[in-house]
């Protein structure tokens, strides 16, 4: 069982931010087998505390084509809140999205996380999946930190139908001192 809550204000009178926000997030976790005995292999539960802050300058929240968007985030859990583990992470993403002729797109990304502590291998940042690295089997690569980044290309529509390229690299390890680029997955 998984929850996770937020509350944010904006600052200012836009109502498109900045904004600055209250995160609450929390999970059980129970593991049935596991061939080797990571931190969180006998699942526990997580209670968290931390901020975020968004800066939302884009045209459309889903496939935008123009403007920015800067989120950042720090949670803590910790056995204070009811956590089994005791670990914390700060996240950065920050994308860019602009026009290059007519309705062609090009849109970067840039993922940056921190972490430290006991955190269970099942709340790892990873690498892989739909949004970061794809075409790589989500949660391939696991790691407290991860640093990547992602180009992509945007057609305009042709018959109800989009068309992109990309390109992602991006690596994780457990402390940032440990990111080596040699080991960038691309």
């Amino acid at each position: 069982m998984r929850w996770s809550t937020s509350a944010r204000r904006a600052l200012g009178d836009s109502s498109r931010g900045p904004y600055l926000g209250l995160l609450v997030d929390g999970a059980i976790t129970g593991i049935s087998e596991l061939d080797s005995s990571p931190t969180g292999a006998s699942g526990g539960a997580r209670s968290g505390l931390g901020f975020e802050f968004t800066w939302d300058r884009r045209d459309r929240a889903h496939a935008a084509r123009t403007g920015t968007l800067l989120r950042t985030s720090v949670l803590v859990a910790d056995g204070l809140f009811g956590s089994t583990y005791d670990y914390g992470r700060v996240s950065l993403d920050a994308r860019a999205y602009r026009r290059i002729w007519e309705d062609h797109t090009l849109a970067g990304r840039l993922v940056a996380d921190v972490g430290w502590g006991d955190t269970p291998f099942y709340d790892l940042v990873t690498l892989g999946g739909p949004e970061l690295l794809r075409g790589t089997y989500q949660g391939r690569y696991r790691g407290r930190s991860r640093l990547a980044g992602q180009l992509e290309y945007r057609s305009p529509q042709i018959y109800d139908v989009h068309f992109a390229a990309f390109a992602a690299a991006g690596t994780v390890a457990d402390t940032p001192a440990l990111v080596d680029f040699a080991d960038t997955r691309i």
